[in-house]
């Protein structure tokens, strides 16, 4: 493969006596903290990152694009959760390859894992993905109804759950993200609900139920966890964005808090949940709670209020995965190019 050229990236340099620390990007929601760096350090790049937002003061262009359709390394078809890892990496759900592909910062092919399957290691059309503090992989394997665990270098770990409407059990599950504090949170669209498990892969709770009503869902497609721990839910077949309390001692788990970005109603026929053409599909939330939406064509920036303040547009795209790294720029699969792109000022 033909090496790509660097686009414009930035790192942070923290020189500490005789120790050098690299901040590289890191998903939203994943906290920081691996047993090489010590504490004060830690302290040192968190603060940073509160400092890190998206650029709104200049009209976002298409910085690059890479990929393709095909079967080779660095190809894609159907591509759709997108991450990155805490050294930069991204990490990508080939969806219809069944299998996840790790580039580097650049777009360059790194390596993959998976083949279609049922087995340990194996994918049926995974949805998305999220990577928790230690570089662990967590892929929402979709048609096999449960959750796999890899470590950084894409060997199996573990998996939990399987296809059921019972608590631990789900039903073509789309969206996952990690909280700050270590819960993996499940959007279980199929079962209308949201599910969340200790970082070992243990049922704790669950919230939501099929309806058009206020908290209320109906086959919610993309989870986000916004920097005050709130769970920030893509309610696909109602055509909104939700917002929920996240795990918290002092507040109920799942309250609902307000919704915005409401479309068209999804039209249904039958059992067959028919999601209306322009509704939105997945959601990333950056350091200071702005969030970014994609839509077939489009994608839209709201504050953390949920008002509607920029689009990117671009009809050649079919946006979906999503995920801000720390320079601000925004990486999201394209499912009609079988691309990933990188947007930014």
């Amino acid at each position: 493969m033909t090496q790509r050229s660097p686009r414009r990236t930035e790192k942070l340099t923290l020189e500490e006596g005789p120790e050098t620390y690299y901040l590289y990007p890191r998903p939203p929601g994943v906290v920081l903290g691996t047993p090489h760096i010590p504490r004060d350090i830690i302290g040192l790049i968190e603060e940073y990152v509160r400092a890190y937002r998206l650029d709104l003061t200049q009209p976002w262009r298409l910085l690059d694009s890479f990929g393709g359709y095909g079967t080779g390394n660095g190809e894609f078809i159907d591509p759709q959760g997108i991450t990155t890892t805490p050294e930069r990496n991204i990490v990508v759900v080939d969806t219809y390859n069944n299998r996840v592909q790790i580039l580097d910062p650049i777009g360059n092919f790194l390596f993959a894992f998976g083949r279609p399957g049922n087995n340990p290691g194996e994918f049926n059309s995974p949805q998305d993905i999220a990577v928790d503090s230690l570089g662990n992989i967590l892929v929402a394997d979709t048609n096999n109804n449960r959750i796999q665990v890899f470590d950084p270098k894409g060997n199996f770990i573990q998996e939990f759950g399987r296809q059921g409407n019972r608590d631990g059990e789900f039903f073509h599950p789309n969206g996952i993200a990690i909280h700050p504090n270590g819960n993996i949170i499940v959007a279980d669209s199929g079962n209308n609900r949201i599910q969340v498990f200790n970082s070992r892969g243990h049922y704790m709770s669950k919230f939501g139920q099929r309806g058009e009503e206020a908290g209320k869902l109906y086959f919610p497609t993309s989870v986000a966890i916004s920097p005050n721990g709130d769970i920030v839910i893509v309610d696909g077949s109602n055509d909104q964005v939700q917002v929920f309390q996240g795990p918290s001692a002092k507040n109920k788990l799942g309250e609902f808090l307000y919704a915005f970005a409401q479309g068209d109603f999804a039209r249904r026929r039958g059992r067959i949940l028919i999601s209306h053409p322009k509704a939105a599909r997945a959601i990333a939330i950056d350091s200071h709670g702005y969030m970014v939406v994609t839509y077939p064509g489009k994608i839209k920036v709201f504050d953390p209020r949920g008002n509607h303040i920029y689009d990117f547009d671009d009809e050649s795209m079919n946006p979906y995965g999503i995920t801000i790294d720390l320079n601000g720029n925004i990486l999201v699969t394209d499912r009609a190019n079988d691309q990933i792109h990188v947007i930014g000022v």
